[in-house]
């Protein structure tokens, strides 16, 4: 099994990233697999959009405090450092206030507080690393919440989520599915799960805490049914050998031609007609 030890410092680093696969890494090589090896090796690190760094700003609050139990805590160091790194991106420069997009930050955050129920699914510890070998590949998790005092009855663990809203959403292909299935959650819980039950023996339930970026913004908690997580694990089970063997550079990844990588590192081998136009995606 993997030696490399995981900390708060490096679990993002090109070295873990290499090392070790993620709910991320596997959700990025189910969307482009020469995109998921660029960003694993670090050869290619994408400009934050403004949209991304929202969801980043009421991640990085509620990360801030490790363990929450009740209203009313400050925000820890964590949130400090994350304004120190992105202030200047957040921050009006000349009246130091919150550029308009971060005060529907501060919404998002103010509306998920304001409810019982999703702060109760915010109980727990957060951001554990846990670390298992799944299907012969090491994997990383880092929980936003987790909850498994051995006193506790209701053990869970818990994603936060930032979305545009609740809407369904279409994949070609595929057809009309919700934006949990579309994003890929169900598979990324799946994951967690499976990390945690290697780790602890249990199966523990795994929900989605989400709050969407309208004004005023909605919020949900949403139970993943087991019978979803074990169908995605299966999926996983399918193709973790494929993804293993491009990552270690034996396969030649495929490129999905769409997404700003794809478009960012095109290499043209010869003119295209205007009919393949009608079809260009």
């Amino acid at each position: 099994m993997n030696r490399f030890k995981l900390t708060e410092e490096n679990y993002h680093s090109t070295n873990s990233n290499i090392r070790y696969f993620s709910a991320s890494q596997i959700k990025q090589f189910y969307s482009c697999e020469a995109r998921a090896l660029a960003l694993a090796y670090g050869t290619w690190v994408p400009e934050e959009s403004t949209s991304l760094l929202v969801g980043s700003y009421v991640d990085a609050w509620f990360s801030a405090k490790r363990h929450f139990d009740g209203p009313g805590e400050i925000s820890g160091p964590e949130f400090g450092e994350f304004m120190q790194k992105n202030g200047k991106k957040i921050l009006n420069s000349r009246t130091g206030e919150l550029k308009s997009e971060f005060k529907l930050a501060e919404q998002m955050i103010k509306r998920a507080e304001s409810d019982e129920v999703f702060m109760e699914y915010m109980k727990g510890n957060r951001q554990v690393i846990m670390t298992a070998e799944i299907f012969g590949a090491p994997f990383k998790v880092k929980f936003d919440v987790l909850r498994d005092h051995y006193r506790t009855n209701d053990k869970r663990i818990v994603d936060l989520k930032t979305v545009r809203d609740f809407k369904p959403l279409y994949r070609e292909g595929e057809g009309r599915m919700s934006f949990v299935e579309y994003w890929r959650y169900d598979l990324q819980l799946a994951i967690y799960q499976e990390v945690y039950y290697r780790n602890k023996g249990i199966r523990i339930p795994v929900y989605l805490a989400c709050i969407t970026k309208e004004s005023p913004p909605d919020i949900a908690v949403i139970h993943i049914p087991q019978e979803q997580l074990d169908m995605n694990m299966k999926l996983l089970e399918q193709d973790i050998e494929r993804f293993r063997m491009v990552k270690a550079g034996v396969l030649e990844p495929t490129r999905c031609e769409g997404c700003a990588y794809c478009r960012a590192t095109k290499r043209l081998t010869e003119p295209i007609s205007l009919e393949q136009l009608i079809n260009f995606d």
